[in-house]
Parts: C-alpha cells; structure tokens; sequence
C-alpha cells in the first residue's frame, strides 16, 4: 500500500541514482559546483531518453529495469573511479552540511502543505429546484 514513507524512501533512491548518473556526465560539461547541482536533472534527462529505446526492444518488465539500471550504476562508478585517480583536486567544493540543509528545506512545504490546504469542494453550481420556465430564473438572476 502506498505510504509517504514509501514515497519518500522511492524519491531518495531515484535522486541518489539519477545524481551518480548525471554527476558522471556533467563532470566533464561543467565547473564541479554547476556540476553537482545540475546531475539529478542530466541523470533523469539522460538515463530516460537512453533507456526508452531500449525498454521499447527488450520489453519493460522488472528483470531488464534492474538489469539496465545495473549496468547504468556500473559505468557511472567506473566513469568516476577513473576520473578522481586523474584529478587532482580530489576535495568537494561544496561542504556535506549544504546537501543536508537543502534537503530538509525542501522536505518542509510537504509536511506544512497537508495542513493547510483545505478540503476539495464541489464547484458545480446548484441546480435550481424548479424547472426553467421562462428567461427570467430565480436561481441564477440577471444582473
């Protein structure tokens, strides 16, 4: 059954997934700042539009998703092992802290937005009790 712990777990492993992925690639595009915050969305960007042709000739079902997915982890891991044995500033630009920060700021409007919303309502307009008998209505006067 579905759960905003289940959610929540879901989105953190498919922004961890889709960061290895895009961080792999934008590296090379750009300055190791830009790079870290632009890697979930090229990761998502690049993993989708690779994998759609593939998924369309294998089929879509749970053995070809971990196995692609797989194989996806594994050259980004190889990809950055062979990078940081050749840079030579091998230190993060941006402190650990800032993620944890950014992560439970954007965490907040999920937990406060529950609560403040209000309930839906129907916005059909009511329908008149007696039937339209001439142009003039009671239920909806004109101005």
């Amino acid at each position: 059954m579905a759960s905003p712990v289940n959610a929540a777990l879901c989105a953190l492993l498919a922004t961890a997934f889709w960061s290895l992925l895009g961080y792999a690639l934008t590296r090379h595009l750009l300055p190791r700042a830009l790079a870290v915050g632009a890697a979930p969305v090229v990761g998502w960007a690049a993993h989708s539009a690779a994998t759609l042709p593939i998924f369309f000739l294998i089929g879509f079902s749970p053995l070809a998703v971990v196995a692609v997915a797989t194989l996806c982890v594994a050259v980004s891991v190889a990809t950055l092992k062979l990078a940081v044995e050749s840079d030579a500033e091998a230190t993060p630009a941006i402190p650990w802290w800032a993620f944890a920060a950014a992560a439970v700021l954007a965490l907040v409007p999920a937990g406060v937005g529950e609560r403040e919303i209000p309930a839906v309502r129907d916005h059909q307009p009511q329908r008149c009790p007696r039937p339209l008998e001439s142009s003039r209505h009671e239920c909806f006067p004109t101005q």
